[in-house]
């Protein structure tokens, strides 16, 4: 296993200029979220510094996991609250003024 890793004080090194690499690499790509660019390059970075693919792989997954996906998860989770709640409201003034306008005709406050 050890041969598979950089020496440990390098590795943090390595995952922040393969992160750097990566986000340039998703950022220059215009796809949303930089998704498969952004491993892609992840990857690259890691094995042009020397790491195992099969630890630049597994490295690429956690970070991406981290940065993209786990945050999402509150997002959704209230996004599909507010979905069911049906409480849309819009941020546009008229828009409002029309929803609250018939919510006081409906006799809603």
């Amino acid at each position: 296993m050890h041969d598979l890793l950089p020496p440990l004080p390098m590795l943090g090194a390595f995952l922040v200029a393969s992160f750097v690499l990566a986000s340039m690499v998703a950022t220059v790509s215009l796809l949303p979220g930089g998704v498969g660019p952004f491993e892609a390059g992840s990857v690259a970075a890691l094995r042009l510094l020397g790491v195992s693919l099969e630890v630049s792989v597994a490295a690429t997954l956690l970070v991406r996991g981290y940065t993209l996906w786990l945050p999402m998860l509150p997002g959704l989770w209230l996004a599909r609250r507010e979905m069911a709640r049906g409480t849309g409201w819009s941020a546009r003034p008229e828009v409002r003024a029309r929803d609250e306008a018939g919510s006081i005709a409906r006799g809603h406050p």
